[in-house]
């Protein structure tokens, strides 16, 4: 599922910008790492696109410590009563990502033109919009399943141009994910 993002502007406008699903980082031949793409301002384009979403490695390296402490604020955000395993493959993913910022040489990129340079929304609060300076706030208002992108990138966030034998091997990578 990928969000469906608004973006309000004190005048009253509003922009509706669409989150994406089915991309994927292959970090070696037999893993791959998903990640959930959000809108964001690209000063390539000049306009608000898809880009990778990371989490800054000081912050992965505090998530995990917390995880790691039962009475943790980790704990409180996250209640119990969550699905078995989940905390496991929270920190799978935790892990996952500070793997990828160990292999990589560049900030977050553009999913359309591949570069980096983009520059995020903040959430929830009245901030400058990153390319025109007017007020705008931005917001998560729905969750919708919309089409299925399945890109594939490498660590570094570049686009991999795959034979249709690398292709279908990602494929059935994700197929057996689907399936645990």
């Amino acid at each position: 599922m990928s969000g469906v993002y608004q973006l309000k502007y004190r005048d009253g406008r509003v922009e509706e910008c669409f989150g994406g699903r089915g991309y994927y980082y292959v970090l070696e031949s037999k893993a791959l790492f998903s990640f959930l793409p959000v809108p964001s301002w690209c000063h390539h384009c000049k306009s608000i696109q898809l880009a990778e979403d990371l989490m800054k490695p000081s912050e992965i390296e505090a998530e995990l410590k917390l995880i790691d402490e039962p009475n943790s604020e980790w704990y409180r955000r996250y209640p119990r009563g969550r699905a078995p395993g989940e905390d496991s493959r929270i920190r799978e993913r935790l892990r996952n990502q500070l793997s990828l910022w160990a292999r990589r040489k560049n900030l977050p990129r553009c999913l359309v033109c591949g570069l980096p340079g983009v520059s995020f929304f903040v959430e929830g609060k009245w901030t400058p919009h990153p390319g025109s300076g007017e007020e705008a706030l931005f917001s998560c208002v729905a969750i919708c399943s919309d089409g299925f992108a399945m890109r594939f990138f490498d660590p570094d966030g570049v686009e991999l141009t795959l034979t249709e034998t690398e292709r279908k091997h990602c494929r059935s990578l994700v197929d057996a994910a689907k399936n645990l």
